[in-house]
């Protein structure tokens, strides 16, 4: 536990864990077919990771989505997976001959998928859609880049909580050089890691007695991007606010939602709040008939932060008097930490 100070905000990650999948069939003619003339379609398999219980970074928390956060509608066939080169222009889909989660949970984590490769070549990146919408996806032509895809919009449905329906957009990539393909092998490709397209923002009261409403956000968009702005190489953690052009920030405030845990909750598109002439978006609340406003700045240095893609913003607040009020954020590896906050009018 660190040292107790006024002001806390919690800000995980939801994670996404990498395991590998380790497949191969027996096969009988070893010739190196990648990139050959005469190539004829290969087998691939790896898997699709969304969040794990056991999930571990170098740098910061990691926390695994629950419920329809992880969730993906095969059923429905709203996935893509797509081959680039790695000039980054558009080769050619991935025919999906399988997709099968790795376990028989509600909400499964990680998916198993098994696809044919057309043309097979030995260098290549393999992008993962998920969640877009089948009536969203770009069209594709040999001209088309990664850029291109992941200029993709969404629009924001008010008021948005995951479900079978309104499912968050999920972005993943991954960079393969020197793969070689033989004739009846099941190539391995290992993990891929996906990004949801949404910030989830949370505030819990945690004092005893203390009656917490009107939980609303102020300015957000209705409007997001699909996937991060050039992350084109390899699926990593989001550090810049990817948003769509004509999409301006919405004065009018939403009301998060009240959970079975007793938190109130909100998913939104990322959000700018640090640049120059920005309208930063805060969250209004009131504890005991007395009206309070949150930040999202790290509270010791002041700083502003942006709400950013896959990221858990969670306050908890521990505390209140007349004028201002105590709260408590966890970061790396959820070691507590206090701040002391100004006093509020």
């Amino acid at each position: 536990m660190g040292r107790m100070m006024k002001g806390i905000l919690e800000a995980s990650l939801w994670s996404m864990a990498c395991c590998l999948l380790a497949a191969c069939d027996v096969w009988e003619d070893a010739a190196d077919v990648s990139g050959s003339d005469d190539a004829q379609p290969m087998e691939v398999r790896f898997r699709i990771v969304l969040g794990s219980e056991t999930a571990t970074r170098l740098t910061e928390t990691d926390e695994a989505g629950t419920g329809w956060e992880n969730y993906i509608a095969m059923e429905e066939g709203d996935f893509r997976f797509l081959l680039f080169n790695t000039a980054n222009t558009y080769i050619s889909q991935l025919t999906i001959l399988s997709i099968e989660p790795v376990d028989d949970s509600a909400y499964p984590q990680e998916y198993e998928v098994t696809g044919s490769m057309e043309q097979p070549v030995s260098d290549f990146k393999l992008m993962a859609l998920a969640n877009w919408g089948n009536t969203n996806y770009p069209t594709l032509t040999i001209a088309t880049t990664m850029a291109d895809v992941c200029g993709t919009t969404y629009a924001y449905t008010l008021p948005f909580v995951p479900s079978q329906t309104l499912r968050i957009p999920m972005y993943g990539v991954r960079t393969y050089t020197n793969q070689t393909f033989v004739p009846n092998l099941s190539k391995d490709l290992g993990t891929i890691d996906l990004l949801r397209a949404m910030a989830k923002v949370e505030v819990v009261n945690a004092i005893q007695g203390a009656t917490m409403t009107g939980v609303k956000l102020n300015r957000y968009h209705a409007t997001g991007m699909c996937a991060p702005s050039g992350m084109y190489d390899q699926t990593t953690y989001s550090t810049e606010v990817h948003l769509a052009l004509d999409s301006p920030s919405v004065a009018s405030p939403i009301d998060f939602r009240s959970t079975a845990a007793g938190s109130c909750l909100i998913y939104v598109p990322e959000y700018d709040n640090t640049s120059l002439g920005t309208t930063p978006a805060t969250i209004a609340l009131t504890l005991n008939g007395r009206a309070y406003t949150l930040y999202f700045k790290d509270y010791e240095s002041g700083q502003p932060f942006n709400l950013l893609r896959n990221h858990h913003y969670k306050f908890t607040i521990v505390g209140f008097s007349e004028r201002d009020y105590t709260l408590q954020y966890i970061v790396d590896d959820y070691t507590d930490k206090n701040i002391e906050i100004p006093p509020f009018n």
